[in-house]
């Protein structure tokens, strides 16, 4: 008589739930711990399910076996495929979804991914129909492999924390450098800027700036623009280095690098812990601040546990086992904690949240920083969405409804927290003597153009899809969906400028600036020169021409990219801001700009507001 082992059936189950509870959570967790926090509670939790799950199908088997162990040890076998299947489709095609940043997660559950997975899954069906009770010993021989496997995984995970940085500073800074303030307004693009600007007594409170309207942002998303502005420089395909090691040269080269040769004792609030790096003397994430300032340890379950959820789902459902995971993530979260007040996941507005109480902590603090020596880096991923804050910022769940006034209120919120930071300095004598940067990494983008008409905030995009949407061109049909003309207002990237003892209202420069030009500006008003920087001198007289700008775009969450090299459209920006600002930009200029324009929607007899191609 045949025999059917107990063991052997938990051999066969045991590869699934190692597979789905443990590989997959550690492959998750593991290559991007910096930006999960380090929080190894995060791929245990879903190991923890797992070993509940264990125990309670061993009971189950147990019973099942003792009554029919014929059908329960095939039902094991078939319980191992299965998770050979989600391992394997996890490997070979992998899930497909928009970058965790504060958009609505969402897949567009590509058509070739699903027939990989559908390939994997007839091979293995193939293979269990041609081997029968031969495929019994290699299943039984993988389950032990990736035992091993997941068991040295954990390992490493449990006992390798965080890397130490070794802090390459002066012991004491140098009072003779005036203290720098870098305030970086995620996504806070030029015509918002330029609309709440637009009375006399903002140019009086920003006395001794100079806003530079026309700059540009030389990339479209943060992770490529903030190690071209700290180092100033651009990626070159012919450079010697990969795109992805160019984007971390920021710690080992740049701003940061030289003011801490000058002296300069460097404090950074950033988005992501991953940004920290031996040339900060103190180092938060916007995250650690939310932790701190709600008491709860650990922040990313919601998310951690959603995209789990997506990576062990079949392609064609990722979209709905995102929603479904999102709910089961936020179980989990109130389960451990009490249930909380503020948005618990990127996509729910954690980061905007977190960065207004981080340019509330930067004002509570300034009083104990010293007035000489200290360069403070403040990345507030605020007016960038979810939009959660209106103009006073108050918090509040209502504000997708009208996105682009929403937009705008966080533009409001974001300027009113800076206005009350910069008061600080001025109450404490610090303001004169101090450079104070303020700028956006890129523009939004995602309106389009953004103008005032009566008390109604406009968006072109939005404007063009409601009025016009036959007429929607995806430039070169790219997957994140950008139209020419928000590509371009994707760059328009807001900038201003307070140098050491600078007096007069705000003051506008129609320099064409860009963003690679802040390494070489801010080093040159202490007293340094940057001889790799690609930019020029803000300040420098006269200023070099750029008859011709160009930005780069290419597609996020892709190893080796396509790069496209796009010029920036300098007279549709002009026709724009002169709209907004005639009193800016000149009366005459503005009409011959908007005459010229008319001439061109006349010979290609579109709308104003076309999205071209």
């Amino acid at each position: 008589m045949k025999s059917y082992p107990f063991l052997d059936c938990l051999l066969f189950i045991a590869l699934a739930l190692f597979a789905v509870f443990f590989l997959i959570p550690f492959e998750l967790y593991y290559p991007q711990r910096d930006e999960w926090g380090y929080q190894t509670v995060l791929p245990f939790l879903i190991g923890a399910l797992g070993f509940v799950l264990a125990l309670l199908l061993t009971l189950l088997t147990k019973a099942l076996h003792s009554i029919t162990p014929k059908i329960t040890y095939f039902g094991s076998i078939l319980v191992g495929l299965c998770g050979l299947y989600i391992l394997l489709a996890d490997i070979y095609a992998p899930v497909q979804i928009t970058e965790l940043d504060g958009r609505a997660l969402f897949s567009e559950e590509p058509i070739s991914y699903t027939a990989i997975e559908a390939l994997i899954f007839i091979l293995i069906a193939l293979a269990a129909l041609k081997l029968k009770e031969h495929i019994i010993f290699p299943l039984k021989t993988l389950s032990l492999a990736i035992s091993i496997i997941t068991l040295c995984y954990g390992l490493i995970i449990a006992f390798k924390g965080k890397d130490e940085i070794e802090r390459h500073m002066s012991s004491t800074p140098n009072s003779t450098l005036p203290n720098i303030y870098h305030i970086v307004l995620d996504e806070l693009q030029s015509d918002a800027a330029l609309l709440y600007l637009s009375n006399k007594k903002k140019e009086a409170f920003f006395n001794g700036f100079t806003a530079y309207p026309l700059n540009i942002s030389n990339y479209l998303y943060t992770a490529a623009s903030f190690p071209s502005y700290i180092t100033g420089t651009l990626y070159s395909e012919t450079s010697g280095v990969t795109l992805s090691q160019w984007k971390h040269s920021y710690k080992e080269k740049g701003l940061w690098k030289d003011l801490s040769g000058l002296g300069y004792e460097i404090t950074a609030y950033t988005p992501r812990a991953s940004w920290d790096n031996r040339y900060l003397s103190h180092f938060y994430s916007l995250d650690s601040v939310l932790s701190r300032e709600k008491a709860i340890a650990t922040l990313y379950y919601r998310d951690f546990v959603r995209l789990w959820f997506a990576r062990i789902m079949p392609n064609f459902l990722t979209t709905e086992a995102l929603r479904y995971g999102d709910k089961l993530g936020l179980k989990v979260l109130n389960a451990l904690n009490s249930k909380v007040s503020f948005p618990d996941s990127v996509a729910s507005g954690r980061e905007p949240y977190s960065s207004v109480l981080m340019l509330k902590e930067i004002t509570k603090n300034e009083a104990s920083r010293p007035p000489h020596g200290q360069y403070l880096y403040a990345h507030a991923v605020i007016p960038h969405g979810p939009y959660i804050f209106d103009k006073n910022c108050t918090y509040r769940k209502d504000l997708w409804q009208s996105a682009t006034k929403s937009y705008y209120g966080q533009v409001e919120c974001a300027f009113s927290l800076v206005e009350r930071f910069l008061l600080k300095l001025k109450e404490l004598g610090r303001y004169d003597s101090s450079i104070i940067v303020i700028h956006a990494d890129t523009g939004h983008g995602h309106k389009g153009y953004i103008w005032k008409k009566g008390n109604a905030i406009i968006g072109s995009a939005i404007k063009m899809r409601k009025e016009h949407p036959e007429r929607i061109r995806y430039y070169n049909n790219n997957k994140s969906r950008w139209t020419r003309n928000q590509l371009n207002a994707r760059v328009m990237a807001f900038l201003m400028l307070k140098p050491p003892k600078e007096k007069g209202n705000l003051k506008f420069s129609l320099n064409k600036s860009e963003l690679i030009d802040l390494r070489p500006t801010i080093e040159i008003l202490v007293g340094s020169k940057c001889n790799s920087c690609y930019g020029a001198n803000l300040r420098a007289t006269p200023f070099p021409p750029r008859q011709k700008r160009y930005f780069y775009f290419f597609h996020k969450n892709v190893p080796s990219p396509k790069i496209y090299k796009l010029r920036f459209d300098e007279e549709k920006l002009l026709v724009r801001l002169s709209r907004l600002r005639p009193d800016i930009f000149g009366l005459d200029h503005y009409k011959k700009l908007l005459s010229a324009a008319k001439k061109i929607q006349q010979k290609n007899r579109y709308p104003k507001d076309r999205e071209e191609q």
